[in-house]
């Protein structure tokens, strides 16, 4: 899905809606979004994108999150009248909450007949059952989740993951220890659907050292004077 996401609120003839064979012009708004984010297309003006009133508000696609909690967070509730600008303000506020991976919005049925229902399409991030940090000696793994937010109970965040991972390499460069190898893999909870463990599997590597350090070139000063001036010293760490 591109990184880009496009509103597009028009008139189109639909031959069945929810099940129902009509020869009407429906309102539809179509929302697509990917996590990379989404930018409002300019649109044009007319009838087609005069607030439309919703008659009823629907989630379709959830699996770990109640239908009222999803409503919640789209904000938009039947009985009022409702614009693309509308739609594509509360998408932008779900979008925010980091609960989803994709959202669309549609809306179906006859303007003015009383049956035009929001539908919400969304599937949902997946849900950190646990958080597992294999390898790592040097570095406590709970300052690790608490500092990057990579906390069981939390939806799953790639950007977290990247931070956590340079968290560990900073912390261990600070260490003395600055080539990690850090990898990360995803096991599925059975029969939890959208649950999810993370594993971080952490590869340290070889603490690193100064054995000695020499100087040439100099003639001003000896090179007692100079390792003296050094923070680094000898058996010490170069980070």
């Amino acid at each position: 899905m591109s990184p880009d996401a496009a509103i597009v609120f028009q008139s189109i003839p639909l031959k069945t809606v929810r099940g129902a064979s009509v020869g009407a012009v429906v309102l539809l708004a179509s929302l697509l979004l990917s996590e990379q984010g989404y930018a409002l297309q300019q649109l044009p003006t007319g009838p087609a994108f005069d607030p439309v009133m919703v008659d009823s508000v629907a989630v379709e696609g959830n699996i770990r999150q109640a239908d009222l909690t999803i409503l919640a967070l789209g904000g938009l509730n039947a009985g009022f009248a409702y614009t693309v600008y509308d739609i594509q303000r509360a998408t932008k506020s779900m979008w925010a909450t980091g609960q989803f991976k994709d959202i669309s919005a549609r809306v179906e049925g006859l303007v003015g007949d009383g049956s035009v229902t929001l539908v919400w399409q969304v599937d949902e991030q997946d849900l950190l059952r646990n958080v597992t940090i294999n390898g790592l000696t040097r570095v406590d793994a709970q300052i690790v989740r608490d500092t990057t937010g990579l906390v069981a109970g939390l939806p799953y965040s790639p950007a977290a993951v990247t931070l956590a991972k340079d968290f560990i390499r900073n912390e261990l460069a600070n260490k003395g220890v600055p080539f990690a190898n850090i990898e990360d893999r995803i096991e599925r909870v059975a029969d939890r659907g959208k649950e999810i463990i993370l594993f971080l599997d952490v590869e340290e590597g070889r603490l690193v050292t100064i054995a000695d350090v020499s100087f040439s070139g100099s003639t001003v000063y000896t090179d007692a004077e100079l390792r003296g001036a050094m923070s680094v010293q000898p058996e010490g760490f170069w980070w």
